[in-house]
């Protein structure tokens, strides 16, 4: 009986959680380079991108980063860095093809558990590490040797009974579940045509 009320009460705060995900509110601009902080604009240069660089700074509830997207080695790249240019992360776009069979699989049963419809609107890997293993992993396109810790962030656009609404989620190299946010979507003041 004990363990029955554990899974009962395990359940229930799954699905809690499920629909009363996190909500996350970002605000993003394009900015001149003249507005990025020196050591971001250093990263990016040791890079050597031969395209076009993209400044953008983004305002979340509680943050303020700098973020540099590019294209580089077939790939296109968002960097994000802090407010000092200290390096967040860096990310690529990914097709669903180029996720791992069993990482793929692990991400879609999660996603059937949750939602009655779902569709994958974009799939970022993530590098997280030291500015020099990042920067390594991003030139050589590879991270064997390196301390880096990569995840998949994707944007999901999930229907429940209560409608459809967008979320992002943070995924381990396993396919493991990190982080689910609700993406709440900016409120213009004024009519768009």
């Amino acid at each position: 009986m004990k363990y029955k009320n554990i899974l009962i009460t395990t359940i229930c705060l799954f699905f809690y959680s499920v629909t009363h995900a996190q909500q996350k509110f970002e605000k993003e601009y394009r900015i001149k380079t003249a507005e990025v902080p020196i050591q971001a604009l250093t990263f990016i240069d040791r890079i050597k991108v031969s395209s076009k660089i993209k400044w953008y700074k983004e305002e979340s509830l509680n943050d303020i980063s700098f973020e540099a997207k590019f294209h580089f080695n077939k790939k296109y790249y968002s960097i994000e860095f802090d407010t000092s240019g200290t390096l967040q992360d860096a990310e690529f776009i990914l097709s669903k093809k180029e996720l791992n069979l069993n990482i793929r699989q692990a991400i879609e049963t999660h996603l059937d558990s949750l939602f009655l419809k779902w569709k994958i609107q974009k799939i970022q890997k993530q590098y997280k590490g030291t500015t020099a293993d990042v920067l390594t992993a991003i030139r050589k396109n590879d991270t064997n040797g390196l301390s880096i810790i990569s995840a998949y962030e994707l944007i999901v656009r999930g229907k429940q009974k209560n409608g459809a609404k967008k979320y992002e989620f943070t995924f381990s190299e396993k396919g493991e579940l990190l982080k689910m946010e609700e993406l709440v979507q900016q409120i213009s003041d004024h009519l768009e045509y």
